[in-house]
């Protein structure tokens, strides 16, 4: 498995000028989070083939997922393991995460993020860059 991408702030002149608006004073992560189901490393290659600059990449499978076994295909992390994954995705307390994907990853990552008590998260429609 390849590193996560150091976080970074996506370039002002490539990102919509409401979203620019909204974050202004904001510490905010973009967090890619595109996957294909029964694709491994889908999620990965999509966004080394694009993504919002500054965006950092957590995989379903591996980041906010424990391994397949007696609970499920997708059992939820634990925290320890949760945390790790969103620090190395550069979220952290007074991080509003602004997580992007398809088929569902966004939302789990929102949804993940809720439970373990970070709710300064939003899902913004968009599949690709």
């Amino acid at each position: 498995m390849r590193p996560l991408q150091a976080p970074a702030r996506p370039e002002a002149r490539r990102v919509p000028q409401r979203v620019r608006l909204a974050c202004a004073g904001v510490r905010y992560q973009f967090v890619d989070c595109r996957w294909e189901l029964g694709s491994p490393g889908r999620g990965r290659e999509l966004y080394l083939a694009g993504h919002i600059p500054g965006a950092s990449f957590l995989d379903v499978d591996d980041d906010l997922a424990a391994p397949p076994g007696p609970r499920g295909r997708h059992p939820l992390p634990d925290a320890d393991a949760f945390a790790r994954a969103a620090s190395r995705a550069g979220i952290g307390d007074g991080v509003f995460v602004v997580a992007y994907g398809n088929m569902g990853g966004a939302e789990r990552l929102w949804w993940l993020l809720r439970h373990f008590g970070h709710d300064e998260c939003a899902v913004l429609e968009l599949e690709g860059w």
